[in-house]
């Protein structure tokens, strides 16, 4: 058969192949090896592929009909070695595969599997099929510096596709997946100014799929920080997304959690439970190199929110985020700065090495309909106490918030209050009533005090309180991170 015109279409498997393929003998003799050989379209790419068997003539029912195929996408290229064990029932088969190319998603121009964007991969492991199932074995996948193994199934039987799989990796950098770490060359998005994207989820065919996979991972390594230990299992079920993390350890402190997103109604909604215990706040440095803060940091985020993009869930939300320091201590300079006049405190900021105890920090926030309201703000130390309010609103992402500091000892009370503007992506810090010098202090010196743990907790929001009454403070906000989370209204409605 030489150059025939093939118009090939698995929708099940998501292949689509328009080309030319010639078949028939590979050199000469009795016995000649078969060759097929192609070139064409596949999903939407050029392609070539080679594939060799055995010679048709020796075919025998009981013995293992063995073949080779190699198949080559612009950069990316897929090898299998493999045997039917039942000749010529395709639906019996076993070998083993290697993958390598540029970025691990252009796979799914070989293969039809859709996978996330990469640095520069290699693919490797065994396969075997049983009618409608196949299994992937000792499955090893490197990109970048990450590597990921394991093993995983899926089944095509019934008319919903599973997928199971227990994956483990060593060292996972989040640096070596999405788009900057395969080098495409992204436009700059609509949504660029926000933290939370405006694009729509990708949700079709989510409602046939249905998977559980199980996963640990001994390192992640994060923007800045890095987590340890993780386990957790990713579900998939009627279009019903969760994620559950058993434990992760982040420094010397934990995280665990719940994630789930029901795509299953009209509107989408999601929910998020995530838990932070006894997190090491010495560990988080600022830009001076001194940790602007000591103590163990315990906090929950509640929250919950419909929408079909990031930005809706979060311009929906309702719930609480709390935070708590039972005690601990911070630089001197940075609580006097709350207190003091800007033109004396700043030289100190970067200076003034000394600590002054911290008899407690307890934060709680109230989110109502994507506006998150600050319920309780306040840090007691030796020398000031500093409490905070605004509003967030998530829609727009805008701030509205304000530190008052009251100093217990000194007499250059700053009575203006250090305002908190802008936008969550582009926060701004200036002194209410000030203006040149103070502002641009004040925004430096701010930007110290919120990096860690807005590093933690996702979210940027300040304050602090003087001479409190810490336990029941810290009641308060336990009673309200144990508060059921409402469900809010639909958009639009």
């Amino acid at each position: 058969m030489s150059n025939a015109h093939v118009d090939f279409h698995d929708e099940r498997r998501h292949l689509q192949f328009t080309g030319i393929v010639s078949a028939g003998d590979a050199g000469e003799g009795e016995a000649p090896r078969l060759r097929i050989d192609g070139a064409g379209q596949l999903n939407g790419r050029t392609v070539t592929f080679d594939i060799s068997g055995d010679p048709l003539a020796t075919v025998r029912r009981d013995h293992p009909y063995t073949f080779a195929l190699e198949e080559h996408s612009g950069e990316d290229r897929l090898s299998l070695r493999g045997a039917i064990t039942q000749p010529l029932d395709f639906r019996v088969l076993q070998g083993s595969f290697d993958a390598a190319g540029p970025d691990l998603k252009d796979l799914y121009f070989l293969v039809g599997i859709k996978l996330p964007e990469t640095a520069r991969y290699r693919l490797s492991g065994r396969l075997s099929r049983q009618g409608m199932r196949f299994v992937f074995s000792d499955v090893l996948a490197s990109f970048g510096e990450s590597e990921v193994k394991g093993t995983f199934s899926t089944d095509d039987s019934n008319e919903r596709h599973k997928l199971e799989g227990d994956l483990s990796s060593e060292r996972l950098r989040l640096a070596d997946i999405g788009a900057q770490a395969s080098g495409r060359a992204a436009e700059p998005a609509a949504d660029a100014g926000l933290r939370f994207a405006q694009t729509p989820f990708h949700l079709d065919g989510i409602e046939r799929n249905d998977a559980l996979v199980r996963f640990r991972v001994r390192e992640l390594e994060l923007t800045r920080e890095s987590m340890s230990a993780l386990t957790g299992v990713v579900s998939l079920d009627h279009a019903v997304l969760s994620i559950e993390l058993s434990k992760a350890a982040l420094g010397e402190g934990t995280l665990s959690g719940t994630a789930r997103f029901d795509a299953s109604r009209k509107v989408p909604r999601g929910e998020l439970n995530l838990i932070v215990t006894d997190l090491p706040l010495e560990q988080f440095k600022g830009k001076s190199g001194e940790p602007p803060f000591t103590g163990l940091l315990s906090g929950r985020a509640r929250l919950s929110g419909e929408g079909k993009s990031p930005h809706e869930l979060a311009a929906t939300a309702n719930g609480t985020i709390t935070a708590v320091i039972p005690h601990g201590a911070m630089r001197k300079s940075i609580a006097e700065l709350a207190a003091l006049e800007l033109t004396g405190a700043l030289g100190a900021l970067f200076k003034d090495r000394k600590e002054t105890a911290m008899h407690c920090g307890v934060a709680s926030f109230d989110a109502h309909d994507g506006v998150v309201t600050t319920r309780i703000f306040v840090i007691d130390t030796d020398k000031v106490l500093i409490t905070g309010t605004g509003t967030i609103q998530m829609d727009s992402e805008a701030l509205d918030l304000a530190l008052h500091g009251q100093a217990k000892r000194a007499v250059l009370a700053l009575h203006s209050a250090i305002l908190i503007n802008g936008t969550l992506r582009h926060p701004q810090a200036h002194v209410g009533g000030h203006g040149g010098v103070a502002q641009s202090g004040a925004a430096v010196a701010l930007g110290v005090i919120l990096t860690p743990i807005a590093a933690v907790l996702g979210f940027v929001n300040p304050g602090l309180t003087r001479d409190a009454d810490c336990a029941s403070l810290i009641a308060q906000a336990s009673a309200a991170a144990q508060a059921p989370v409402p469900h809010g209204k639909q958009p639009g409605k």
